[in-house]
């Protein structure tokens, strides 16, 4: 799942700030009230979501439409983690055996 949100997201990150693209979703989660609902669209201009409407809509000729039909879609979800402490070095692996906390501070001011 996460695999295909990060394409999702990919995709729309790189499209055209005034391009409309509609993502047909299967089954959409609904963060405010804890339900998931069925066949609804998802309106992107840009980069931003304005509009979410039940059903398949139409989309007119220029609007891209993403199929999702059979996939479950929670929009506003971003990956935003990192493993800042683990990508210090090469020989990451090894060091958590030789070097001591304070050299694993010693590295973070640096």
């Amino acid at each position: 799942m996460y695999k295909i949100l990060t394409v999702l997201f990919s995709m729309l990150a790189f499209t055209a700030n005034s391009q409309t693209t509609y993502l047909h979703c299967g089954r959409l989660i609904d963060a405010l009230s804890n339900n998931a609902q069925t066949e609804m669209t998802i309106i992107v201009e840009g980069t931003k979501i304005t509009d979410v409407k039940k059903g398949y809509q139409t989309a007119a000729a220029g609007i891209q439409v993403i199929d999702l039909k059979n996939k479950t879609v929670l929009p506003g979800l971003i990956d935003c983690h990192v493993h800042l402490s683990g990508e210090t070095s090469k020989n990451r692996y090894t060091e958590g055996f030789t070097l001591n906390e304070e050299d694993f501070a010693f590295r973070s001011v640096g």
